[in-house]
């Protein structure tokens, strides 16, 4: 039977071609306005229709990905194509924290044999994707089951968390 991903997988492989492909397209015209005074005055002018001068960015760059061009089209209704330059320079830093590893906590009451951690593993990697670095621990005052902590979400199912759980559905306060 073939592995099934997880949608944060599918997720993750549809942003990175898209902010791939507009990248590409938005940096070659950030040279261009660099590089090429005329072009950049022109397509700057704002007594120049906004649909015009996004034609002159279509003839300049004609596979430029439609999304992208509605994109520079906002920066030039804004007045702001000029912060190109730092907008992909934001777009390349959170681009780097999609990427950056994801520190997986599992914490078991006794140690997980080597089997038993690459289940865990795998069954991780599948539900938050293929980008994680593991961390196991040995808590024995859980008293059983396992507490996983990845990035910002917690799984509790330790025999403690549910003594807890149940100790608040009563009322009961120690």
């Amino acid at each position: 039977m073939k592995k099934k991903n997880s949608p944060q997988v599918y997720a993750q492989a549809a942003l990175k071609a898209a902010v791939d492909s507009w990248r590409a397209a938005l940096d070659a015209l950030h040279e261009k306005l660099q590089k090429d005074d005329d072009f950049r005055i022109q397509v700057s002018d704002p007594s120049t229709p906004i649909a015009d001068r996004l034609e002159m960015v279509k003839k300049a760059f004609p596979d430029i990905p439609a999304g992208a061009l509605n994109f520079v089209g906002v920066l030039l209704q804004n007045g702001d194509i000029g912060m190109l330059g730092r907008v992909l320079d934001e777009l390349g830093r959170l681009s780097e924290v999609e990427v950056r590893p994801t520190l997986a906590e599992i914490t078991t009451a006794v140690p997980l044999s080597d089997k038993e951690k690459k289940a865990l593993q795998e069954k991780l990697l599948k539900e938050f994707g293929g980008n994680l670095v593991f961390r196991f621990e040995v808590d024995p005052g859980i008293l059983g089951g396992v507490i996983v902590r990845v990035g910002d979400k917690l799984i509790d199912s330790s025999v403690a968390g549910r003594l807890r759980e149940l100790k608040l559905a009563l009322g009961v306060t120690e």
